[in-house]
């Protein structure tokens, strides 16, 4: 596992694990992508699309200071990487072989992938949405990997809960300076 972060302000994925509504607004936590363990939040500190238990998330790093004076691990800058358009109950919507939604095949360019951990980040190519990518999504022989900067297609699959990912993800073209694999 990678190391804890440290820095004020470090990119970090993870998934909102808990929300709960309190007299100051809502607030939960979110399980770290990267190693174990969660960080608190409250939604003063979410971008963009709301909230729920699963969604996929990259926020920043940060320390809140309590009443007390002990600093408390938290999380800033949050966005859903990738909100949903339609509710996974629409049953006029194409679905794969496991009855998850898929929408049309869109283009992209890989903005991080970790290939110890096998997940990534894809950007649309309209910067609308960052959407998260599995290895196994990834349709290519041999060890699935993608390097940053390559240009993909990719269709985006809705599961019941919500959670939004990139599938069918295909290179297009090779980040600069990478050699095309084959």
């Amino acid at each position: 596992m990678n190391q804890e972060p440290q820095e004020h302000g470090e990119l970090c994925l993870g998934i909102v694990s808990k929300l709960r509504w309190t007299a100051n607004g809502q607030c939960g936590a979110i399980e770290y992508a990267e190693w174990h363990g969660s960080v608190f939040f409250h939604s003063r500190q979410v971008t963009g699309a709301s909230l729920s238990v699963g969604a996929p998330v990259t926020f920043t790093h940060g320390f809140h200071v309590d009443q007390t004076g002990r600093r408390i691990r938290c999380a800033k800058n949050i966005e859903r990487i990738c909100p949903y358009d339609y509710h996974a109950d629409d049953r006029t919507a194409p679905r794969d072989d496991f009855g998850n939604l898929i929408e049309p095949t869109r283009r992209g360019v890989v903005l991080e992938f970790r290939a110890e951990k096998g997940w990534g980040l894809i950007e649309s190519d309209d910067r609308t949405e960052k959407i998260w990518v599995h290895h196994s999504d990834i349709l290519a022989d041999g060890f699935r990997t993608l390097s940053i900067g390559d240009h993909v297609s990719y269709e985006r699959s809705s599961d019941e809960s919500g959670r939004v990912r990139a599938v069918n993800v295909r290179v297009e073209s090779n980040a600069p300076g990478e050699g095309l694999s084959t």
